[in-house]
């Protein structure tokens, strides 16, 4: 019986971590795109906001940053393939970053793509592409109705 008692335990304290992981994600995004507008308002709305003070030129997320330039190629797929024991996402994957979320869910234990993504988008900044060239602008990533304040993840299809 104490086995079992314990086995409960341990299982209640995995779903507490799991959701406290859930719950950090999300008031971390949540005070980005606070501080996002308030520094919009701060500036007399001059900040430009993708989506909300002008046109957003990545409507689709990760494949529209994500491509070929030059001599460089950033996209997930030819990124993905650097990484030892990637999945072969050609049959699984259609719409970036929506079905890279059939594996990376939150309870996943190869990592969860909100995790994933943003500790790739924020890490090393005096080197990093997302913060140099598209200034780590949260909505490039995602979008915001103002009105309601609900967030969106862009998604867009695969461009391989």
């Amino acid at each position: 019986m104490k086995k079992a008692s314990k086995q409960q335990n341990a299982k209640r304290q995995e779903k507490m971590k799991l959701s406290g992981k859930i719950l950090f994600s999300a008031l971390i995004l949540l005070a980005v795109l606070r501080m996002t507008v308030s520094f919009a308002v701060a500036d007399n709305n001059n900040r430009s906001l993708p989506g909300v003070t002008v046109t957003d030129k990545h409507p689709n997320g990760c494949v529209d940053c994500h491509n070929a330039f030059g001599d460089k190629d950033y996209r997930l797929k030819m990124e993905l393939a650097k990484i030892e024991g990637h999945s072969e996402m050609d049959t699984i994957v259609k719409n970036l970053p929506q079905d890279c979320m059939k594996c990376h869910k939150a309870e996943s234990s190869i990592g969860y793509l909100g995790d994933i993504a943003h500790r790739d988008h924020y890490s090393n900044p005096p080197k990093n592409v997302f913060i140099i060239v598209y200034k780590g602008d949260c909505l490039n990533c995602h979008g915001i109705d103002p009105e309601s304040g609900k967030t969106t993840l862009k998604d867009g299809p695969k461009n391989w």
